[in-house]
């Protein structure tokens, strides 16, 4: 497959003093769906972004000193968590694995509602590669990139920080109900509706930033035998670090636009 740009493919404690080492995996983008294309603004209008929304269907290949992730399964789909940057199919990417709550850029009132989003509206029927995509996944990806941009406003798709100029009509709809359930109050929980999942966030410095659910790794039995943390929870530290300096980013007012 040709390598094709995708801008919308979209985006800790304070760091200790000896901060943990991150965790890394090496992903090789394959594709994603055939869901129409939309167009959204971000920074009040200053920088306008057009292309295809998540999920995006991707499988660990390791090298380049970079070990297989066994925290993470070999296939991963993942929805855009950043709109300043690009990836392109066929192109592979090491990216920097952390909880969601430590997530570059991420407040705990995102990971909040980013978590009931997540419980409340996520499929797992869209994990299939051979999913093709609906108004519901390109409703959700909407929803994700408003609670990204704009949390702690009035979490509408017409206005503040982060707007859709161009979507399909019936997506759009979804995703402000989405929202609007989340606003009341009624998200459902994560940890009641996915109890052996978590969600990992995937930054790279260069590249699109990105959010998956994945399964919690087994705890290996047996006196002696350390009991690893769920992926990436040791990373908070390293998450403080990154955040600062990946927000101001995530931020950033260059305009990415891809025809």
């Amino acid at each position: 497959m040709s390598a094709r740009p995708y801008s919308l493919a979209v985006l800790a404690a304070a760091a200790m003093a000896a901060p943990a080492s991150a965790e890394s995996v090496r992903l090789q983008f394959d594709k994603t769906t055939s869901s129409s294309a939309v167009t959204v603004m971000y920074n009040n209008g200053a920088n306008t972004v057009t292309g295809t929304p998540g999920p995006y269907y991707w499988h660990q290949s390791p090298g380049n000193g970079v070990p297989l992730n066994s925290a993470l399964p070999n296939g991963v789909t993942t929805f855009c968590v950043e709109l300043s940057q690009t990836i392109s199919t066929g192109s592979t990417y090491t990216y920097t694995t952390t909880p969601l709550a430590s997530g570059p850029g991420i407040s705990p009132q995102e990971a909040t509602l980013i978590s009931q989003l997540y419980a409340t509206n996520f499929n797992t029927a869209w994990n299939s590669t051979s999913f093709t995509g609906s108004n519901a996944s390109t409703a959700f990806q909407l929803a994700l990139w408003e609670l990204v941009y704009d949390t702690g406003s009035s979490l509408s798709l017409s206005g503040g920080n982060f707007t859709v100029s161009n979507a399909n009509a019936n997506a759009l709809s979804l995703a402000q109900g989405y929202l609007n359930v989340l606003k009341a109050g009624n998200g459902k929980n994560f940890a009641t509706v996915f109890p052996n999942s978590q969600l990992v966030y995937l930054s790279n410095g260069s590249n699109q930033d990105q959010l998956a659910l994945v399964p919690i790794p087994p705890t290996p039995p047996g006196p002696g035998n350390p009991v690893p943390a769920p992926a990436g929870a040791v990373l908070l530290g390293m998450g403080g670090l990154l955040a600062a300096a990946r927000n101001l980013r995530r931020r950033a007012t260059a305009p990415t636009t891809v025809a």
